[in-house]
This record gives structure tokens, sequence and C-alpha cells, in this order.
């Protein structure tokens, strides 16, 4: 995981510089579709790759967050996300 909002990669002040952004809500599909585009191969243990991560924090949700952690996720630390990319909590 990053802790850096991702606006962070995506623009450099007021200029958006990465041109590729990536939904993570559908990271792997998005991110085999823009390799696919470029025309490189996956390695042969992308499968194995793109998953390996998948069970952390499996039993955390956002109902497990009370409203001032919300807040301060949504209205500072990561406003910039919220707004740019679209997210809501």
């Amino acid at each position: 995981c990053h802790f850096i909002p991702q606006t962070g990669y995506i623009w450099s002040g007021i200029k958006q510089t990465c041109t590729h952004v990536l939904d993570i809500d559908n990271l792997n599909e998005e991110f085999e579709k823009l390799m696919a585009s470029k025309g490189c191969d996956l390695p042969t243990d992308y499968d194995a790759m793109a998953h390996r991560n998948s069970a952390k924090c499996e039993n955390l949700s956002i109902d497990d967050l009370d409203a001032d952690t919300k807040a301060l996720i949504q209205d500072n630390v990561y406003k910039d996300d919220f707004e740019k990319l679209g997210y809501a909590i």
C-alpha cells in the first residue's frame, strides 16, 4: 500500500503528468489492458504477483472507521485524491 496521496504521482502542480490513470478498484484488469495496448507481455508469474497482497486487511472495511477518521481521510490527508479522482466515502 502507498500512504502517499495518489494525486502526487499523477499531477505536478496544476499539470497532469500521468496520462494512464488506473482505477484501484479494477487495477489488475486495467493494468493488463494497458500492457496489452503497449505490446508488453506480462511476466510468467504475473497472476501470483497480482494476488499476493489481496488477503491483507480483508476484515477491515469503511464501516470500521468512525466519523472523525473518515473526515480526516476525506477532508485533509487525501482531499485531492477524493476530488480529482472522483472517490467518495
